[in-house]
């Protein structure tokens, strides 16, 4: 919807309408009860990032591959991850960031991400704006993704499926391309 929009496509209110129903839809499917047993992934956008439907279909579709997935929305700091990580065993943080940040920033996040983050849990960063950043995440471990298939690949290598504990960011640097 937002490429239709800036396409000029859609009207901005309407682009705002279709993204509040969608958003409410993956919301209302994600109240339902999670499959036990299946490991824990956190999925959050980046600080300043308000674009949801990616990181909440993400959040939904790994539901739908046996994950616990818990969505904390936009503009979560890291340090609030950290508490849900603690809270949680998490094997898996799932970032989102749709606008691309500035360097400075990013590696301000990167220095955030090792040391409140890893190496508890496997990071993985999509969206557009870690596209341009996607060879300097894979440095600090961090698998970047285009899709949710990119975990179920992910997941299919590593063996969680079987043990989630084989879950670990080192698993997953390897078969980046």
């Amino acid at each position: 919807m937002g490429d239709l929009w800036h396409q000029g496509g859609v009207s901005l209110r309407g682009e705002q309408s279709v993204s509040r129903l969608v958003r409410q839809h993956l919301i209302n499917i994600l109240r339902e009860e999670p499959p036990l047993g299946g490991p824990h992934a956190l999925i959050a956008c980046v600080p300043g990032d308000f674009h949801e439907i990616a990181p909440l279909t993400a959040a939904v579709l790994l539901r739908g591959l046996g994950w616990h997935s818990i969505y904390l929305g936009p503009n979560v700091a890291f340090e609030m991850l950290e508490m849900a990580l603690r809270r949680k065993q998490t094997q898996l943080i799932l970032l989102s960031c749709n606008l691309e940040p500035e360097e400075k920033i990013l590696r301000s996040w990167l220095r955030k991400i090792t040391r409140l983050l890893q190496p508890s849990c496997a990071v993985m960063a999509g969206g557009p704006g870690f596209k341009p950043y996607a060879s300097l995440l894979r440095t600090h471990n961090i698998a970047y993704f285009t899709q949710v298939h990119d975990v179920k690949t992910l997941q299919q290598r590593t063996g969680m499926a079987e043990s989630a504990r084989a879950f670990h960011p080192s698993s997953f640097i390897s078969w980046q391309s």
